[in-house]
This record gives C-alpha cells, sequence and structure tokens, in this order.
C-alpha cells in the first residue's frame, strides 16, 4: 500500500488551509481557492493546446499569479501568510497583464457577430477558460464581499484575465 503524502487524515469532507487544519470543504476559502485553481487549470488546457508559445507564456505566468493568489485566500483568518501583503497586493500583476492585453486588443480584429467557439482546439480551450475566468471573479467578488476584504486589482485582474481568453481565443482561431 501506498504512503499518503499526509501526516494524518482529515474527516471526509475537511481539508487542510495555512496555518489552519480541519477545515470544511464547504469553508468560503475552500469554494474561493477551487474556483481560482479551476481558472488556472483551464487557463493550462489552453495553454496545450496554443500554437504561439509566447502567447502560452503569457498564460503560464497568469497561474503564478493566480497560485500567489490562492495563498492569499488560504491565509484568510489564519493569521498566517508566507508573503507580505501590502495595500497594492496585485496591482502591478494587474498593470502587467492590462499593459499585454491592451497590446493584444489593438492588433485584433474583433467579430462582428456572437461567437460560438469550438472550431479550433486554442480557441476552444481559451474560451473556456474565459468562462471559468469569469465564474472564479464572481465567486471571488462574493468572497471578498463577506470577508469584507478590499482588494479590487485582484477582481480587476480576473475581470481582465478573462478578456485576455477572448482576445486570445481570437488570435488562435
Amino acid at each position: 500500500m501506498a504512503k499518503s503524502r499526509h501526516s494524518k487524515r482529515n474527516p471526509i469532507g475537511f481539508t487542510d488551509l495555512i496555518g489552519a487544519s480541519g477545515i470544511s470543504k464547504t469553508d468560503p476559502r475552500i469554494q474561493a481557492n477551487g474556483a481560482v485553481d479551476e481558472a488556472s487549470s483551464s487557463l493550462g488546457l489552453a495553454r496545450a493546446f496554443m500554437q504561439n508559445k509566447d502567447h502560452a507564456a503569457v498564460l503560464k505566468q497568469c497561474q503564478a499569479d493566480l497560485s500567489n493568489l490562492m495563498g492569499f485566500i488560504a491565509s484568510v483568518n489564519t493569521g498566517q501568510s508566507f508573503f507580505v501583503i501590502g495595500d497594492d497586493y496585485f496591482e502591478k500583476e494587474l498593470e502587467t497583464l492590462e499593459q499585454v492585453l491592451f497590446k493584444f486588443e489593438a492588433e485584433t480584429e474583433f467579430p462582428k457577430a456572437f461567437v460560438f467557439p469550438g472550431d479550433h482546439p486554442a480557441e476552444a480551450a481559451l474560451n473556456m477558460a474565459r468562462t471559468v475566468v469569469r465564474r472564479a471573479e464572481r465567486v471571488l467578488i462574493s468572497f471578498f464581499a463577506d470577508e469584507d476584504i478590499k482588494r479590487e486589482a485582484v477582481l480587476q485582474y480576473l475581470n481582465r484575465l478573462s478578456s485576455l481568453c477572448y482576445v486570445l481565443s481570437l488570435i488562435e482561431a
């Protein structure tokens, strides 16, 4: 029998966070992190289909940003953090993402009709990622409101990330 990487087992339906054990999987932090994790995974799937490796590298950086965000979310209400969170948290990431997005938007011809994803694997995966990122944005808007977290740059980042996925889907089609 393979040895588990966990030194102890949580009861079914419970997990651990940074500095906290036995957290219900219904906990808002777990729900928020799950939504961000799904968004990151959807970006990874899209990257796997993309032809332009420079564009794929942009999404990989976004995945790194989302990983950082997951660490922040996991530390909410635990008194623990592996990095310093200032008032400008996620401002740099947002600025970098917006620079890339606005450049791509300026270079892209937008369709004159509604887009039905699925004509090309990368385009379909990027549109799926767009919708998953939008869902993560909605979950984090609710989570931040409920926890009274004032990190507008994070929410704007997710909004811009979904727009980036859309623009890249047009480029990759």
